[in-house]
């Protein structure tokens, strides 16, 4: 498989690399992945799948709903995609990461959720010290 890998500042200051598994067999549709580890201290991977070219955001939040850190922002190809979330700024406690896709081809949108076009998709991790 063709990897890709990139390394991006978080909004959060911690440094975060994004790789992505630009063969796309056996991607069947959007998927959020458990991150792991979880428990994690300071830094955990999140997974996620895309099925065609699409707009992503993927978010991590703390327990009040508030922005802690964006970690990918923009168009992505469809593939395996993951992102190593550096979390040593950041307090002990329960957090949220979201992943919010809007295709962008019209072969995509009708195939994910039943044709509904955005997918979006949060789960929890936890920061332990």
């Amino acid at each position: 498989a063709a990897f890709a890998l990139e390394s991006l500042r978080a909004a959060s200051g911690g440094i975060v690399d994004v790789r992505s598994d630009l063969s796309i067999a056996a991607v069947d549709g959007y998927a959020l992945h458990q991150n792991y580890p979880n428990p994690f201290n300071p830094s955990t991977m999140i997974r996620y799948d895309l099925p065609g070219r699409s707009h992503i955001t993927l978010t991590v939040y703390n327990r009040l709903g508030q922005q802690v850190s964006v970690l990918v922002q923009g168009d992505q190809d469809a593939g395996h995609h993951e992102v190593r979330f550096d979390g040593r700024n950041l307090a002990s406690g329960v957090y949220f990461y979201q992943l919010k896709a809007h295709p962008l081809d019209l072969a995509t949108a009708l195939g994910s959720a039943g044709g509904a076009g955005d997918f979006v998709l949060t789960r929890t991790l936890s920061l332990l010290r």
